[in-house]
C-alpha cells in the first residue's frame, strides 16, 4: 500500500520519492534510462537480472538501461525509497573522467553504501521535496535541478563502497532460479522449452512454473518474449538491419511472429516502432 506519493515526469527525466507499507513488484521490469535507486527507510530484496540481493537503509543502486530488475518486500516490509531515471547522456561526462571509469565499467548496476553521506542525501531531498510543494517547476527549472541533484548522487557513489557482491542473497530456491535466469539471458535466442528447462534443472514443469512465476512475476514463455523483445527494440533504434533479420537474431519463429508479439507488448508494429523512435 501507498502512503506517500511524489512523481514528477519531464520530457527526459522522472522522480519518485514514495513510501510503502506493502509493495512486492508484481513483475520483472527495464528501461531505456539509468535508474539512481536510493533507500531512505527499511531493507527490500532486490531481483537483479539473474540474481537476488538484499539491500538496507542508505544504500544507493544504479542500474544501467535494459537491465531486468524488480524490489520485494522483507519484514518488515515498509520502506521509503527515492527513484530517478535519467537519460546515458547525463553520465557520459561523468564516467569518461580517468578517475571514475574504474567505477562507472558497468555491465548491470552497482550498489553503493555510503553512510556518512545518508543525512546529507536526505536533507536535500527534503530541500527539493519543499521546493516542489511550494512553487512546482517547468520542465526546464525542474530538469536543472534534478541533474543537479544526480550529480551529487553520482559523486556519492563514487565515494562510496560497492557492495554489490556482499549483498548477494545465497538462499537455496534463490540460487536454483537465479541458475535458470543466467541460462535464459544467455540462450534466450535459441528454442527454449519447458520440458528441455526442467530437465535441466531437475524440476518438475509445474514446479518449475511456479516457482519461477513467484520470483519474476512473469512465465517462462513471458520473460524469454520479454528478452527478445528488448534486444529486437535496441537493434530497431540503433541498426539498420532488416525486420527479418533482426526477427531471426533474436530468437522469434518467424517475422509474422515477431509482429505478433511485438504488438502484444507494443501495441506499434516494429516497422512503426523504428519511425517513432529513430
Amino acid at each position: 500500500m501507498l502512503k506517500i506519493n511524489h512523481f514528477i515526469k519531464s520530457s527526459e527525466i522522472e522522480f519518485s520519492l514514495e513510501e510503502f507499507e506493502d509493495n512486492n513488484m508484481s513483475r520483472s521490469h527495464t528501461h531505456n534510462s539509468f535508474e539512481l535507486y536510493f533507500l531512505m527507510e527499511g531493507s527490500r530484496r532486490l531481483l537483479l537480472k539473474n540474481n537476488f540481493y538484499r539491500i538496507k537503509k542508505g544504500d544507493i543502486l544504479l542500474i544501467s538501461p535494459g537491465v531486468m530488475h524488480k524490489t520485494l518486500n522483507t519484514t518488515p516490509p515498509e520502506y521509503k525509497r527515492l527513484v530517478i531515471n535519467f537519460p546515458s547522456r547525463l553520465i557520459k561526462s561523468i564516467v569518461t573522467k580517468s578517475e571514475f571509469a574504474e567505477k562507472f565499467a558497468l555491465k548491470d548496476a552497482i550498489i553503493v553504501t555510503n553512510p556518512e553521506a545518508y543525512d546529507s542525501i536526505t536533507k536535500t531531498i527534503e530541500g527539493l521535496e519543499q521546493i516542489i510543494a511550494e512553487k512546482g517547476f517547468e520542465n526546464a527549472d525542474f530538469e536543472i535541478m534534478t541533474a543537479a541533484y544526480i550529480y551529487k548522487l553520482l559523486y556519492l557513489i563514487v565515494s562510496g563502497e560497492n557492495v554489490l557482491t556482499e549483498t548477494k542473497i545465497q538462499e537455496k530456491n534463490s540460487e536454483r532460479i537465479s541458475l535458470i535466469l543466467d541460462f535464459l539471458n544467455r540462450n534466450y535466442t535459441y528454442q527454449i522449452t519447458l520440458t528441455q528447462l526442467s530437465s535441466k534443472f531437475f524440476l518438475s514443469e509445474f514446479h518449475l512454473c511456479r516457482s519461477f512465476k513467484k520470483a519474476t512475476g512473469r512465465t517462462v514463455v513471458e520473460y524469454i518474449n520479454y528478452l527478445r523483445l528488448e534486444k529486437a527494440k535496441l537493434m530497431l533504434t540503433e541498426t539498420d538491419k532488416p525486420i527479418g533479420e533482426i526477427a531471426k537474431m533474436c530468437g522469434f519463429k518467424s517475422q509474422a511472429h515477431f509482429n505478433h508479439i511485438f504488438r502484444e507488448y507494443e501495441i506499434y508494429s516494429p516497422r512503426e516502432y523504428r519511425a517513432i523512435r529513430k
